[in-house]
């Protein structure tokens, strides 16, 4: 299956900590209805899966009108979204009517604590994310993902953030370490932790996820830090993809991942996982450097 990522624009009612996005959200228009239709037509020779991000897809008017289109054109539907617009059941339904339940819904829930989820988000987004969850949860979607962006400030709070979701029943949750690009990138010390005092954790959480059943995955996390959690490895799962931006397309995303925004270092060819492993996204080790990294031998 290969993925077209669509970017509909950078506006946003949070403004993550560690958001890719920056500053980008100020010098980009967003993409009006007609063009991103266009992209949507053009990919589909190439592309079975559609995904809609931004920014925040939720805060345009055209969304459902969108979701028919794509739709209708036979994409198999993603929509990543941090779920404050779908604390509205009204909001829900009308966005389920237009996509069918047949979709999968990609939430950004940063904490179980909502003063750090808030502190993150630099909003007051708890309430209405946790709810929005909820009510994807009671419609019936095809699937809910919950992304959750490793930072200093939350990695703490994933044994309890896996024992909440897993109590209200989401099929999947990726812990993603942070990419150090935008705000992240701007505020690198305080948002990246080392991967050696984040993946502890993460662990603990992986485990309670899988004993509750939920599919439980880790990004940019490489196999020597997770040993035991080998097959939690996403990389290993994610397929080709199509990316849209504002201002660029990039036709083949997993080799400019693999490439050019990761780094493998010296030892790394010892490794068992040499051939699988992407390695970290660059910025980890021009700022740590390696010798958190032991090959598995």
């Amino acid at each position: 299956m290969v993925t077209l990522d669509i970017k509909v624009g950078y506006s946003c009612n949070n403004n993550c900590k560690h958001c890719v996005v920056g500053e980008k959200r100020h010098g980009f228009k967003d993409r009006e209805t007609g063009e991103i239709i266009e992209i949507m037509n053009w990919g589909r020779a190439r592309c079975d899966r559609l995904v809609l991000t931004g920014g925040e897809p939720t805060i345009r008017r055209d969304l459902p009108e969108l979701l028919r289109h794509a739709r209708s054109l036979g994409y198999s539907l993603n929509l990543q979204t941090n779920a404050r617009a779908f604390s509205s059941k009204k909001y829900t339904e009308e966005i389920i009517a237009a996509s069918g339940t047949d979709i999968t819904i990609v939430a950004a829930l940063l904490s179980s604590d909502p003063a750090c989820h808030n502190y993150i988000t630099s909003a007051d987004s708890f309430k209405q994310t946790f709810r929005g969850i909820r009510n994807l949860l009671e419609a019936g979607v095809r699937e809910v993902i919950i992304n959750t962006v490793v930072t200093k400030s939350n990695y703490r709070t994933f044994p309890m953030h896996a024992a909440l979701l897993s109590r209200i029943g989401v099929h999947s949750v990726q812990y993603a370490f942070v990419h150090a690009l935008g705000n992240a990138g701007e505020n690198i010390h305080s948002i990246m932790p080392r991967k050696s005092l984040a993946a502890p954790y993460i662990k603990i959480a992986l485990s309670v996820l899988m004993q509750a059943g939920v599919t439980a995955r880790c990004e940019a996390m490489p196999y020597c830090i997770m040993r035991g959690f080998e097959s939690c490895i996403s990389e290993a799962y994610i397929s080709d993809m199509v990316i849209a931006d504002l201002g660029i397309s990039i036709l083949d995303f997993t080799s400019v991942r693999r490439v050019e925004e990761k780094l493998k270092g010296g030892r790394c060819p010892e490794c068992a996982y040499f051939n699988k492993c992407e390695g970290p996204w660059r910025q980890y080790p021009e700022l740590f450097g390696w010798d958190e990294f032991e090959p598995i031998t």
